[in-house]
C-alpha cells in the first residue's frame, strides 16, 4: 500500500479513510473461526486480565509473526488464520476480533516503531507509522497489547514500539495518544558476607517487573543461565558462581527472578589500616552509555524504570565499618 494517500485535514477524517479500508476496517468483523475458537475457549478465569492473556497466547500460539511491521493485513484474515503466518497488522487484528467477540473494550493503536521515527502533530498523515497494536480498556486504564513479540503481556509491550504518540483508531476514535508508561522496576537485593580472608560470598538477587521482565526474557531467549552466567562474570573478576537459578522465566505475567550464589576473592583492597571494597558489585556504570560520536536523533528513553538497590554485606567481629 502507498500510505501517501492516506493523508487528511484532520485525524477523525484519516480516521474514517482507515475504516472504509479493505485491508484495516473490513479485517475488524469477525469471521466464524474466532467465533468457533471462542466457544472452546470459554473465560474460565475471573480475572478479565488473565482472560485477555490467554486470549494474546491463543492468537501467537496459532499465527506466526513473519517479523513484518505493517498497518494493513497483508490478506483476509481468515486466509491468514489457516495459513499460520501474517505481518504484524494480520496477528493484532485478529487479536482484535477475540477481544472484542469477548466483550472487552479495545481498540486498533497505530505506532511508529523506534526504527520508523518519532511521530508528529501537526499533518494527519499514514505515513508516520508502521505499525498497529491494541488498545486494551481494563478498570478505566488503557492497556497497549502486542501479539507479535513472544514475550508481551497485556500491558507491556517491546520498547520497539514505543516512541511518543501512537493514533488510536476504531469507531468513534481518531486522536492521537501517548503511551502510557507501565511500572517497571528491577530490585536488586546483596546478602554477602564479608571473609577474614579478603572475599565476599553470598547471594544477589535481581527481581524484573512488567517490561523490563520482558526486555531480560528476550535478551536470554533459550540460553538463559549460560548468557547471565556470562554476564555476572564479565561485570565482576575472579567471580566463583556456585549456583544460578532463573525463575518465571516462561511464567510471562509474573516477575522473572535471578538468584546467584558467588564468591569473589580479594574483594576489596587494603589502605593502611583499612580495607576498600565497592558494595555494588554489578550495577555500576563502568563506560558512558552515550558512546556514539555523531548524534543525528533525540536520544529517546522508550521505558520508564526505577531502580532498587539493597545491600546487606555481614563483617567480621575485628572488623569494623569506617565512618
Amino acid at each position: 500500500f502507498s500510505h501517501s494517500k492516506f493523508r487528511s485535514t484532520t485525524w477523525e477524517k484519516l480516521n474514517q479513510q482507515l475504516l472504509l479500508n479493505d485491508y484495516f476496517g473490513a479485517q475488524l468483523k469477525p469471521i466464524d473461526l474466532v467465533e468457533a475458537d471462542l466457544s472452546l475457549l470459554k473465560n474460565k478465569f475471573e480475572d478479565s486480565l488473565q482472560y485477555a492473556n490467554l486470549l494474546l497466547n491463543h492468537v501467537r500460539n496459532k499465527i506466526k509473526w513473519n517479523n513484518t511491521y505493517s498497518v494493513f493485513s497483508s490478506g483476509k484474515l481468515k486466509k491468514i488464520y489457516l495459513q499460520g503466518n501474517g505481518n504484524s497488522a494480520d496477528l493484532n487484528l485478529l487479536l482484535y476480533q477475540y477481544l472484542k467477540l469477548a466483550g472487552y473494550e479495545v481498540n486498533p493503536f497505530l505506532v511508529s516503531t523506534l526504527d520508523h521515527g518519532r511521530v508528529k502533530s501537526f499533518s494527519p498523515s499514514l505515513s508516520k507509522f508502521n505499525h498497529v497494536i491494541l488498545q486494551l480498556n481494563l478498570n478505566n486504564k488503557w492497556n497497549p497489547v502486542d501479539a507479535c513479540h513472544k514475550y508481551s503481556t497485556v500491558g507491556s509491550i517491546p520498547k520497539q514500539d514505543r516512541t511518543n504518540l501512537g493514533f488510536m483508531s476504531g469507531e468513534g476514535n481518531g486522536y492521537l495518544q501517548e503511551l502510557q508508561n507501565q511500572r517497571n522496576r528491577k530490585t536488586v537485593v546483596y546478602n554477602l558476607t564479608l571473609q577474614t580472608d579478603g572475599s565476599l560470598s553470598g547471594v544477589i538477587t535481581n527481581v524484573y517487573e512488567q517490561e523490563i521482565a520482558l526486555e531480560k526474557r528476550a535478551e536470554y531467549g533459550d540460553s538463559s543461565e549460560l548468557k547471565l552466567r556470562e554476564k555476572l562474570k564479565s561485570r565482576v573478576e575472579n567471580l566463583e558462581i556456585d549456583e544460578l537459578s532463573i525463575t518465571n522465566l516462561n511464567e510471562l505475567s509474573q516477575s522473572l527472578i535471578e538468584k546467584a550464589q558467588i564468591k569473589i576473592p580479594n574483594a576489596f583492597e587494603k589502605s593502611g589500616n583499612n580495607y576498600l571494597f565497592s558494595p555494588l558489585l554489578f550495577d555500576r556504570l563502568k563506560e558512558n552509555p552515550f558512546e556514539e560520536k555523531t548524534r543525528t536523533y533525540p536520544i529517546q528513553i522508550p521505558l520508564t524504570k526505577q531502580s532498587i538497590i539493597k545491600v546487606f554485606i555481614s563483617v567480621p567481629e575485628n572488623m569494623q565499618v569506617a565512618k
